[in-house]
C-alpha cells in the first residue's frame, strides 16, 4: 500500500488478463491487422505501433507501464470506444503521426477516435497530434524528420483526466478536421513542483474546434493550470447543440473553464491566426481569456464570473496589442460588494486602428474596461482608435478607465458622434457610482476626448456620464439622435453567424462614399486646402509680417491642422502671446491636443496662466470643425466594422481556396496600413517572398509616415525578413539574435515587437507577464499642472504696448490689482481726440490692435474704469 502501482497489481486478478504474445517490448499492428483490447488488461510493451491500414480498438480498461507509448502511423487508426487508457505511474501517452505536406483527405494521416466516455488518464501527454523529438525503436523514423503534424483526432464525449498535457498539436499548415465535442479535461490529483499543466496545446494549426467541453481544475491550486494554450493557431470554442426542433437548436451543452490560471492563452506572431470564442462560461479563473498579437479575434456571448484574489489582479478578457477584434454581448461580473482587483476587459496597446468594445455588461467590478497605453492615432486630428459603445455598467467602482505608462496614450478622440443616426452617440449606460468629485464613470488619464450621449427624459437611463474629469472629457449632448431599439442593435444574428457578405459589402460601400465626401470637405477647409503652403508661409515669415500671417490664421480658424498650429506656436518672434492665444481660442480643437499644449510650455516665454485658462475653455467646446470630424468618425467606424467582418468571413472559410483568394483581393483594394500589412503576411504564408516585400515597399511609399511610424515599420520589415530567412519554425542563432533585438526595441507601439516576443514565447525561450496599469500607478502628465491654474496677484496699474514703434499692429497688455465694474481700452491722439474705445473683461489680458486705419504718428493708449484714467502709455505708429 506504500505504492499505488503495487496496490493496483495486488488488487487486479492478473490470472484473468490476456497473456501477451511477445515480451520484446514492442507490439506492431500491421497494415492488415485489427487488434481489440476488449477486456481489462495490463499492457506489457513499452511501444505499440499501429501501421498504415492497421486498427487498434480499445473498449475496456488498459493499464500501461511507465513511459509506455502508443504510436499511430500515417494511415493507421485507433478507436477508443468507452474504454480507458491509464497507467500505474505516468506513461508517455499516444502519438498520432501525420504528414504535414499532405491534406487530411484519404489515408494521408494517422487518426484517433475517442467516443462514448473514452478516457485517457495519467499520461505525460495524453494525445500528441504529431511526432515527438524523442527517440523511438530502430526503423520507426528519426526525430529529425520534419513531417510531424497532420494527424487527426475526433473526440466526442471523451475524458482527459490527470494528464500533464491533455492534447498537443504539432505544426500543420492545412485545414484541420480535428474536433472535441462534449469532452472533459480535468485534474483532481495533488500536484508537486511548479510545472505548468495544460489541457490543450495548439502549435501552428488551423481550425481546431472545442464544443460543449469542460476544462476544470478540481484541486486547491489554481496558478499552474491552463485550459487552452495556442501559438499561431486558429481555433474555435463554442457550445454544442444537444436537441433540435426542426432546424432550430433548443438545447445546448456549454463549454466551461473553471478554476484555472488562464482559461485560454493564445498568442500570434503574424496577422493570420485568430481565435473564435463564443457562448463559453469562465468561472473563478485568475485570467479568463488572454489574446496577444491577434488580428480579427472574436469573443462574443461569453460569461465571465470573477472572484477576488488577494494581491492579484483578476480579469475576464485581456487584448494585448490585438486589433479588429469583435467583443460583444459578453457578461463580466463579480459578487456584489466583492469587486476588489477584478477587471472586466483590459485593452492594451491596440494602436491606431478603429476598434470597439461593444454591447457588453459589467457588474460589480473594480474596473469594467481598462484601456492601457496607445489605443488611438495621436497623429490624426480625427483621433481614430478604441471606442466603447453601448455597454451597460452596474455597481462598478470604475466603468471606463484610460491609463498608460508613457505619453501619448488614450482612446479615440470621438466616443460616439454628433451625427443624427440613432446609433451615433456612444450609448453606454453608466453605474453612476460616485461620489461627487470622483471620476467613476469615466476616469481618463490619457488624451482628451469628446463623449457624445443621447438626451432622454427617463432618469433610469444613465446615458450621460455624471462622474468624470471635465479637463479630460467633454460630454456633449447629441440632440438629433433618438434613443430607441436601433441605438444599440445587436451585431449577432439569431444563428450567431453575424451579417452576410452582401450586407457588409453594402455597408462598406455606403460608408466609404459618405466618409470620402466629408473628408473631401474637410480637406478643402483645413488650412485653406493647402497645409504645406500655409506651414511654409509660417515658417518663412518674419516679425514684420506678424499681422498679415496672424489674420491669415484667424481667417482659416477653426480649420487649422495640428501641423500648422505647431509651427505657429514655435514661431515666437512672429506670434506673441496675444496672437497665439487668439488663434487657439478661435480653434477649440487645438486646445484638446496635449502635444500642442506642451509646445506652448516650451516657448521661451510661456503663456501666462490666464491665457492658458482662456485656451483651455475650448476643451469644453465642439467647433464646426470638430462636429464635422465626429460625423466623419461615425462613418469611418462603420466602414471599419464592415471591412473587418468581411475579412473575418473569408478567414473563417480557410478550407476554401476561393475564400482565401477573396481575402487577398479584399486586402489588395484597401489602402490603410494595417490591411496592407495583413496582405504582406498573407503572401508570406503562401511563401511568396516577392509579393511580400513588394507590398511592404508600397506601404512606405504610399503613406506619409511620421518618424515614429517609420521606425516601427522598419522594425516590422526587418522582422518579416527574418521570417523569410527561417527554415521551418525554429530560428538559428543569428535569427534568434535579430528577434531578440526586435522584441526588446523601445520604439513606441509596433506590431514587430509583439510578434517577435510571441514567437520567442511560443518556443519557450522568453518569459512575459502582461502588464496591468491601474489609475493609481499612472504617472501624472504635464497637463495636470493646468488643473490648478490660478490668477496670481497682479502688479497694480501695469500697462504695456508692443511692438513700439508699431507698423501694421500693436498689442496692449494690462494687469490690474482688481476687476473694476467697467473697464475700457481707449485709443486717442496726443491732443485728446478719441480714435477707438473697446470694453475689456478681466483684471489682466492682452488685445491685438490693427493699425490699418491709423495715420503715422504718436497715439495714447489708456485704460479707464468709467470714472478716471487708470494708466496710459504712448505708442508710435510708423
Amino acid at each position: 500500500f506504500q505504492s499505488p502501482a503495487h496496490f493496483i497489481i495486488d488488487y487486479l486478478d492478473t490470472d484473468s488478463l490476456p497473456v501477451p504474445t511477445t515480451y520484446n517490448d514492442t507490439l506492431i499492428i500491421a497494415s492488415t491487422d485489427t487488434i481489440s483490447w476488449d477486456s481489462l488488461m495490463i499492457v506489457h510493451e513499452s511501444y505499440i505501433r499501429v501501421d498504415s491500414g492497421g486498427l487498434l480498438n480499445v473498449t475496456d480498461t488498459a493499464w500501461l507501464k511507465p513511459n509506455a507509448k502508443i504510436i499511430v502511423m500515417p494511415g493507421g487508426r485507433m478507436i477508443v470506444d468507452g474504454g480507458m487508457l491509464t497507467g500505474f505511474c505516468t506513461w508517455d501517452g499516444i502519438e498520432v503521426w501525420g504528414n504535414d505536406s499532405l491534406s487530411q483527405l484519404g489515408a494521408n494521416q494517422g487518426k484517433i477516435e475517442l467516443k462514448n466516455g473514452a478516457t485517457i488518464k495519467n499520461a505525460e501527454i495524453a494525445v500528441r497530434i504529431g511526432k515527438s523529438t524523442e527517440a523511438v525503436p530502430d526503423g520507426w523514423g528519426t526525430p529529425e524528420e520534419e513531417t510531424r503534424g497532420g494527424g487527426i483526432i475526433i473526440a466526442e464525449n471523451a475524458r482527459f483526466i490527470n494528464n500533464n498535457i491533455g492534447v498537443l498539436f504539432e505544426p500543420y499548415p492545412y485545414h484541420n478536421t480535428s474536433r472535441f465535442l462534449q469532452c472533459e479535461f480535468s485534474y483532481d490529483q495533488e500536484i508537486s513542483g511548479e510545472d505548468l499543466l495544460w489541457f490543450a496545446k495548439l502549435n501552428s494549426v488551423k481550425d481546431v474546434r472545442f464544443s460543449g467541453s469542460d476544462f476544470s481544475n478540481n484541486t486547491d491550486t489554481t496558478g499552474q493550470f491552463r485550459g487552452i494554450w495556442s501559438y499561431n493557431s486558429t481555433f474555435y470554442v463554442n457550445n454544442y447543440c444537444t436537441q433540435l426542433y426542426g432546424d432550430e437548436c433548443i438545447a445546448w451543452d456549454t463549454t466551461f473553464f473553471t478554476n484555472l490560471e488562464y482559461g485560454i492563452y493564445a498568442i500570434a506572431s503574424t496577422t493570420v491566426p485568430y481565435a473564435d470564442i463564443r457562448d463559453a462560461v469562465f468561472m473563478d479563473n485568475l485570467h479568463g481569456v488572454y489574446l496577444s498579437g491577434m488580428t480579427l479575434p472574436r469573443v462574443t456571448s461569453n460569461t465571465f464570473e470573477l472572484t477576488t484574489q488577494t494581491g492579484t489582479a483578476v480579469y475576464g478578457l485581456y487584448l494585448d496589442q490585438c486589433t479588429e477584434y469583435w467583443v460583444e454581448e459578453n457578461s463580466f461580473s463579480s459578487a456584489m460588494f466583492q469587486n476588489g482587483n477584478t477587471i472586466g476587459v483590459v485593452v492594451n496597446e491596440s494602436g491606431y486602428d478603429p476598434n470597439e468594445i461593444y454591447r457588453n455588461t459589467f457588474d460589480y467590478l473594480e474596473y469594467s474596461i481598462l484601456a492601457q497605453g496607445l489605443n488611438r492615432n495621436p497623429r490624426s486630428i480625427a483621433g481614430e482608435g478604441l471606442v466603447c459603445k453601448c455597454n451597460e455598467f452596474t455597481g462598478n467602482a470604475f466603468d471606463i478607465v484610460v491609463t498608460g505608462e508613457s505619453s501619448p496614450y488614450g482612446i479615440a478622440q470621438h466616443q460616439g458622434s454628433s451625427a443624427a443616426q440613432a446609433d451615433a452617440p456612444a450609448g453606454n449606460l453608466f453605474s453612476w457610482t460616485g461620489p461627487a468629485g470622483t471620476n467613476t464613470d469615466i476616469n481618463n488619464l490619457g488624451l482628451h476626448f469628446n463623449y457624445y450621449y443621447h438626451v432622454v427624459s427617463n432618469p433610469q437611463l444613465h446615458l450621460k456620464p455624471q462622474y468624470y474629469d471635465t479637463l479630460k472629457v467633454n460630454a456633449v449632448p447629441n440632440l438629433l439622435a433618438v434613443w430607441d431599439t436601433t441605438s444599440c442593435v445587436s451585431y449577432l444574428d439569431t444563428t450567431g453567424g453575424g451579417s452576410t457578405e452582401q450586407e457588409m459589402r453594402g455597408m462598406l460601400a455606403e460608408s466609404k462614399m459618405v466618409s470620402d465626401s466629408i473628408s473631401g470637405i474637410i480637406q478643402t477647409l483645413e488650412d485653406a486646402g493647402d497645409t504645406e503652403a500655409l506651414e511654409w508661409t509660417i515658417d518663412m515669415s518674419s516679425a514684420e509680417q506678424s499681422w498679415e500671417v496672424y489674420m491669415q490664421l484667424m481667417n482659416t480658424a477653426p480649420y487649422i491642422s495640428d501641423t500648422v498650429m505647431e509651427s505657429a506656436i514655435e514661431k515666437e518672434n512672429v506670434f506673441p502671446d496675444a496672437m497665439i492665444r487668439d488663434v487657439m481660442v478661435a480653434s477649440p480643437e487645438a486646445s484638446k491636443d496635449d502635444a500642442l499644449l506642451e509646445k506652448l510650455n516650451e516657448r521661451t516665454d510661456p503663456l501666462p496662466e490666464y491665457m492658458l485658462a482662456q485656451i483651455l475653455q475650448g476643451r469644453s467646446l465642439v467647433s464646426v470643425y470638430g462636429d464635422m470630424l465626429s460625423k466623419n468618425s461615425y462613418h469611418n467606424n462603420r466602414k471599419a466594422y464592415a471591412l473587418k467582418n468581411l475579412k473575418r468571413l473569408y478567414a473563417n472559410d480557410s478550407g476554401n481556396p476561393v475564400a482565401s483568394d477573396s481575402l487577398v483581393a479584399l486586402l489588395q483594394n484597401e489602402t490603410d496600413i494595417h490591411s496592407q500589412v495583413q496582405l504582406a503576411f498573407m503572401y508570406l504564408q503562401q511563401h511568396d517572398s516577392t509579393s511580400t516585400l513588394n507590398t511592404l515597399d508600397a506601404v512606405e511609399a504610399n503613406n506619409n509616415l511620421s518618424q515614429e511610424q517609420l521606425e516601427a515599420f522598419s522594425l516590422l520589415t526587418g522582422y518579416i525578413s527574418t521570417l523569410l530567412q527561417m527554415q521551418g519554425n525554429i530560428p538559428d542563432s543569428t535569427q534568434t539574435a535579430c528577434l531578440l533585438d526586435v522584441a526588446t526595441a523601445e520604439t513606441g507601439n509596433n506590431l514587430a515587437r509583439v510578434y517577435a516576443r510571441n514567437l520567442l514565447l511560443g518556443l519557450g525561450w522568453v518569459d512575459y507577464t502582461e502588464p496591468i496599469i491601474p489609475p493609481y500607478s499612472t504617472k501624472s502628465t504635464p497637463l495636470e499642472a493646468y488643473r490648478y491654474i490660478e490668477n496670481k496677484s497682479p502688479v497694480p496699474g501695469r500697462l504695456e504696448v508692443y511692438p513700439n514703434p508699431a507698423t501694421d499692429h500693436f498689442i496692449v497688455k494690462w494687469i490690474m490689482d482688481k476687476q473694476p465694474a467697467t473697464l475700457r481700452l481707449m485709443l486717442t491722439t496726443v491732443d485728446g481726440k478719441l480714435i477707438n474705445e473697446t470694453p475689456l473683461s478681466g483684471s489682466e489680458g492682452q488685445k491685438v490692435i490693427n493699425t490699418d486705419n491709423l495715420f503715422p504718428g504718436i497715439y495714447l493708449v489708456s485704460i479707464n474704469d468709467g470714472i478716471k484714467t487708470i494708466e496710459s502709455i504712448k505708442v508710435s505708429v510708423n
